[in-house]
């Protein structure tokens, strides 16, 4: 009898087991997030909520979602805006709804009663009482004698800026400032040993020569550089200002020579036209004379200028080389200096090599 029973248990447990496994290997329907059928183009499901006067406490962010799941389904999600100094609720949230909904056009505006909730003991909060009883559907209670019903009165809006987010900001990889003079340390070392033993490591400091640090004496000697660029065009930038003052007076007074001459030509001929008929010839002879003259001034005057103008010419000419020939030299020092250290650390390197063997 015993034997029976233990055989039966065997089989019983055999038959259990395999339709355990029968039913663990059967195919399940795949479910896709989301389901096509909540699929609408048309509509949208992340909303905005914003209330014509700051909630209170949250019993009120939870009766407007209420409202809203009572008029447009599920809400999947809820975004509470807060103030950073009180700690307490703005006039704005945002909802996610499982399935789109495409709004009326119009105005999207909802009034409906505000929760009650027992102010005289809010230190830590509203109770979990207050909040079950505004997320509880529970049919409207009169206000009583006496007593105004308070609303809470919000639009809705579809939500356009996408929500932001701030995790990987927070948490960002920040390099502390000894990371940085070590990495600086190795990088000049690398290029001190220029390429190392069989130019193993030749292009090893290019690829990382941005961690340099800024404060380097190569930065310094271009800065230096580049000041003396500026200073050098500045200086040329006076000359030619001032060269351009001189040519402007010198054209001014030969302007005023001119007019003078002119002035006298005209006293002259006035003068002559005062004298008597019978003094023509003589009056003529006068004026051809004054003509001569003043045409031989004017030429002299003509000479003058243009030889002043080649000297200037020549004389910016000269200054201008000379400041090239400064700014080429004042480029090449740094270029120099940095060959000269470049060589110095690489020779002081294979010394010590050779002085370890």
């Amino acid at each position: 009898m015993s034997t029976l029973s233990r055989s039966g248990a065997a089989a019983l447990a055999r038959a259990s087991f395999a339709s355990t496994s029968r039913a663990a290997s059967a195919r399940r329907t795949i479910v896709s997030i989301p389901a096509p059928e909540l699929t609408n183009s048309a509509g949208t499901t992340e909303f905005a909520v914003r209330t014509f006067e700051r909630m209170p406490n949250m019993t009120y962010a939870f009766a407007i979602v209420r409202a809203i799941e009572a008029k447009y389904g599920v809400v999947l999600n809820i975004d509470v805006v807060k103030d950073a100094d009180s700690l307490r609720p703005a006039n704005r949230l945002f909802v996610t709804l499982l399935k789109p909904v495409e709004l009326p056009d119009g105005d999207n505006r909802f009034e409906i009663p505000a929760p009650k909730y027992n102010a005289a003991d809010t230190t830590g909060g509203v109770s979990l009482a207050d909040i079950e009883a505004a997320l509880r559907p529970a049919p409207p209670v009169e206000a009583a004698e006496g007593e105004t019903q308070r609303t809470i009165k919000f639009s809705l809006e579809p939500r356009t800026r996408k929500a932001r987010d701030f995790r990987y900001l927070r948490y960002a990889n920040r390099v502390s400032a000894r990371e940085q003079r070590e990495d600086d340390e190795i990088v000049r070392a690398l290029q001190a040993f220029s390429g190392g033993f069989y130019n193993g490591l030749a292009g090893v400091a290019d690829k990382f020569k941005g961690l340099v640090l800024e404060t380097t004496p190569d930065l310094k000697e271009r800065r230096a550089a580049q000041e003396a660029e500026e200073t050098l065009r500045a200086e040329i930038a006076a000359q030619e200002a001032e060269i351009a003052r001189e040519l402007a007076a010198q054209k001014a007074a030969r302007a005023a020579a001119a007019n003078a001459a002119a002035a006298q030509a005209v006293q002259a001929e006035s003068e002559e036209g005062e004298s008597d008929v019978a003094q023509e010839e003589v009056v003529d002879d006068k004026t051809s004379r004054l003509e001569m003259l003043k045409n031989r001034a004017l030429e002299a005057a003509r000479r003058k200028v243009a030889a002043d103008a080649e000297a200037r010419q020549a004389a910016v000419a000269s200054k201008a080389a000379s400041a090239a020939a400064k700014v080429q030299a004042a480029r090449a020092e740094p270029a120099l200096a940095a060959q000269e250290r470049k060589a110095e650390p690489a020779t002081k390197s294979t010394w010590r090599w050779f002085e370890k063997k």
